[in-house]
C-alpha cells in the first residue's frame, strides 16, 4: 500500500520509530527487526500547556523545493534542513533526513503526522505519558514550550534511555494544529556527540505551516 494513503486516525501514531535504526547505521547494514512501542488511546496524563497556535493544513499541487529546503509531500509543513542531511525513505509517511555519518552512525529526524483524538492541547500530555510506560528507564532532560520563527507554538522534551543495550538520546517536537498533530523526532546515540543537536534546534525555528488556501 502507498505510505500516503495510510490514514493515522485519532492514534495509535508510531512514535518511537525504528529505535536502534532511527539512529541510522550505514547503507549496508540492516534496519533494526525489533517492534517499536506503539501508543495506544488510552485516557491522557496531565495536561501539558503548548502556546495557543493553530495554523491550517493544506495540500499543495506542486512543490519545487530548494536546495537545502525538506518538503513534506504533501505540502503540509517545510523546514531548512541542515546542511549535509539527505531524506530516506523508511515507509513512514513522511520521507525522514539523516546526517552524516559519526562512527559509522548517523542522526536522524522522522516526522509523524495525523490526528489525533485527544482534546485540543492535550496531545502532547497524553503522548508522553505513553511513552514514559512504555520506557520506565527514560530519563527526562529538559521540557520547554518554544515557537518557531513563523510563530508555530510547540512543545520541546529531551529524553534519554537505553534500548538493546544502546544509550539513546531523542528530542520530541509536538505540534498540534486543531485535531491534526506532527511530531518531530530528533534520535542520536549518546555517544555521539552533542554537534547536531543546535543544527536541528535551528531547523526545528524554521519549520512553516501550509497557509489558508
Amino acid at each position: 500500500m502507498d505510505r500516503r494513503r495510510i490514514p493515522l486516525i485519532a492514534l495509535p501514531i508510531f512514535l518511537l520509530v525504528f529505535l536502534l535504526a532511527a539512529c541510522g547505521q550505514s547503507s549496508d547494514q540492516q534496519l533494526a527487526s525489533s517492534p517499536s512501542p506503539v501508543l495506544d488511546n488510552t485516557s491522557a496524563g496531565t495536561t501539558t500547556s503548548i502556546p495557543a497556535s493553530t495554523p491550517t493544513l493544506m495540500v499543495a499541487t506542486e512543490v519545487i523545493p530548494d536546495s537545502d529546503q525538506y518538503v513534506a509531500w504533501d505540502g503540509t509543513f517545510t523546514l531548512e534542513a541542515p546542511a549535509g542531511w539527505q531524506t530516506k525513505d523508511l515507509g513512514l509517511k513522511y520521507l525522514s533526513l539523516e546526517g552524516p555519518l559519526v562512527a559509522n552512525r548517523s542522526a536522524k529526524l522522522d516526522f509523524i503526522g495525523g490526528e489525533t483524538a485527544q482534546p485540543p492541547g492535550e496531545y502532547a500530555a497524553y503522548a508522553q505519558e505513553q511513552l514514559r510506560q512504555q520506557l520506565p528507564e527514560l530519563t527526562e532532560v529538559d521540557e520547554e514550550s518554544q515557537e518557531t520563527a513563523a510563530g508555530a507554538g510547540y512543545l520541546r522534551w529531551e529524553v534519554e534511555y537505553n534500548r538493546f543495550n544502546e544509550d539513546i538520546h531523542q528530542v520530541f517536537y509536538f505540534f498540534e494544529l486543531g485535531d491534526q498533530v506532527l511530531t518531530v523526532i530528533y534520535t542520536r546515540l549518546v555517544n555521539m556527540g552533542t554537534e547536531a543537536d543546535v543544527l536541528i534546534d535551528d531547523a526545528i525555528q524554521t519549520l512553516s505551516f501550509g497557509k489558508d488556501p
